[in-house]
């Protein structure tokens, strides 16, 4: 290959693309070490507290119980004619889809879960973050599936650059939150109904109707994020859920 040649594929060929995507790599691996190392100091706030130590109950096959024992769900137990458990109390409060995945997350460092004196951020918590960052990069590539579907390739990337550089998105990676799940849900249910569109469009009937049932089985996950949308036998059960009070008292350890 020629001197030309080298320069001409290193400036728009095969070389120039490798560049491209090496140097992208490159930014998100700098952003990911800044935040996980850098910012990261553990889980802050009592909900995403909430939410991990019901993970925690499912890795150690306990449930979805909690030890966040709040007033009013001893009131809807109490009134549902049901016993106050000392141990392994039912969580019904938080919707279970996030806590799942936490579980997931928390798989494979279940043996270290326990901290020692020395560490400043337990690994539990760590292995949430990760999992928050990982749900930000899924979140990002399901937009960028969007802004391509309506727009084009080169308006879809800047959107995505925009949205990998926004300080916001980051603090809910590491907040223990499910808001970027919602954010992924939200975003495949826009591109589903898109798609089921489009083969309105295009007469294709069948295949339509599967893409309307995609985007209505993601709306279904999404109602999981929300305590009044957990279905119960008993309809007087439903509005005690929704208003569950905030506050509470932790479950003394046995």
């Amino acid at each position: 290959m020629s001197f030309q040649e080298t320069v001409r594929d290193i400036d728009a060929g095969t070389t120039a693309k490798f560049l491209k995507i090496g140097m992208i790599a490159a930014v998100l691996a700098g952003l990911c070490t800044i935040y996980l190392l850098g910012h990261f100091k553990g889980l802050d706030s009592e909900e995403a507290m909430d939410q991990a130590q019901i993970a925690r109950s499912l890795l150690s096959k306990e449930g979805f119980s909690t030890r966040y024992i709040r007033p009013l769900a001893i009131k809807v137990l109490t009134e549902e004619g049901k016993p106050i458990p000392n141990t392994s109390f039912p969580e019904i409060y938080n919707a279970p889809l996030f806590p799942l995945l936490e579980a997931v997350a928390l798989l494979p460092v279940k043996p270290r879960l326990q901290m020692a004196p020395t560490d400043t951020v337990s690994t539990g918590d760590r292995a949430i973050a990760v999992l928050g960052v990982v749900l930000l990069f899924l979140g990002v590539f399901v937009w960028y599936r969007v802004g391509l579907f309506l727009f084009d390739k080169t308006l879809a990337l800047l959107a995505s650059g925009l949205l990998f550089v926004t300080d916001l998105l980051w603090q809910y990676a590491l907040a223990g939150l499910p808001q970027l799940l919602l954010i992924i849900l939200f975003g495949l249910f826009t591109l589903f109904a898109l798609k089921a569109r489009q083969a309105e469009e295009n007469d294709l009937f069948v295949s339509g109707r599967l893409w309307l049932a995609a985007a209505a089985l993601i709306l279904g996950l999404m109602s999981r994020f929300f305590p009044h949308c957990i279905p119960c036998t008993d309809p007087e059960f439903s509005p005690f859920i929704a208003h569950l009070s905030a506050d509470g008292f932790p479950l003394a350890h046995s």
